[in-house]
């Protein structure tokens, strides 16, 4: 806890995995999931990790990855809503039809929104009266991350006010 917030972590599942690693070699080990929680001023947030390990548990820190959403990563811990529905949120991995679109993009490929914010690009496969052929597409840094683009800042008083968003 620190003044004006506070934030939590906790292990929340573990699963074994092959990965590979950044000299390109597979390897054996685990991924864990992480879920932070916290609050800064008014502000609540909840974002993921996910570390991967060896199979001796030694973490690979180039392998961390960092997301808003876990709903496109939980069919890494298991097959079904029982076994690995890890934000709680009664689904199992993504389901494209309960994505919120983004209000200026209205033609052709989409951008649309899952409730934690993290973004996908809906193809529409150059086929945009035929919606059976459209692909989900998880927006992601190079490190497999959730990128965030909705933000807004502001601060200071009198003269010194300022406020920014995008």
């Amino acid at each position: 806890q620190w003044s004006g917030g506070s934030h939590t972590s906790k292990a929340i599942a573990v699963e074994d995995v092959t990965y590979t690693n950044i000299s390109g070699e597979s390897v054996a080990g685990y991924v864990i999931a992480i879920k932070n929680s916290g609050t800064y001023g008014s502000e609540q947030f909840t974002d993921w990790e996910l570390r991967y390990t060896d199979d001796k548990g030694v973490i690979d820190w180039n392998n961390s990855i960092w997301t808003q959403s876990i709903k496109s990563k939980e069919s890494l811990f298991g097959t079904n809503a029982d076994q690995a529905d890890l934000d709680g949120d009664g689904a199992f991995g993504l389901d494209s039809s309960v994505l919120d679109s983004v209000s200026t993009d209205t033609t052709g490929d989409l951008l649309k929104k899952d409730d934690a914010r993290a973004l996908y690009i809906i193809s529409d496969k150059g086929t945009s009266d035929d919606t059976s052929d459209d692909e989900t597409i998880s927006l992601v840094d190079q490190w497999g991350g959730t990128p965030t683009f909705d933000f807004s800042h502001s601060g200071g008083s009198g003269d010194y006010a300022y406020s920014h968003s995008s």
